[in-house]
C-alpha cells in the first residue's frame, strides 16, 4: 500500500484506485438483481439513515443561518461605525 490516503470502498474495491466504466448494461442489471437478492432491504436501518441525514441537514442549515445572521450583524456594526450612527 502506498502512503496515499485511500478513497471510498465499495465491496472491497477502492473507488479512487480502480475507475470502472460500465459497458454491458445487462451485466449491470444482473449484478443489481443478485445484490438485491443477497441483501434484502432493511427498512428500519434505512429509516434510521434517512432520519440521521435529515437531522444533519437541519443542524448544518441552522448553523449556516446563524453564521449568516452573525455576518449581517458585523456588517451593521461596520456601517454604523463608518456612518457614525449609534
Amino acid at each position: 500500500m502506498t502512503g496515499r490516503p485511500r478513497g471510498r470502498m465499495l465491496m472491497g474495491v477502492d473507488l479512487l484506485e480502480a475507475p470502472v466504466v460500465i459497458k454491458d448494461s445487462r451485466r449491470l442489471a444482473e449484478f443489481e438483481r443478485s445484490e438485491i437478492e443477497r441483501c434484502p432491504p432493511d427498512f428500519d436501518r434505512n429509516l434510521a439513515i434517512v432520519e440521521a441525514l435529515w437531522q444533519e441537514a437541519r443542524d448544518v442549515s441552522s448553523s449556516a443561518i446563524r453564521a449568516d445572521i452573525a455576518s449581517i450583524e458585523v456588517d451593521i456594526r461596520w456601517a454604523r461605525a463608518i456612518n457614525h450612527v449609534r
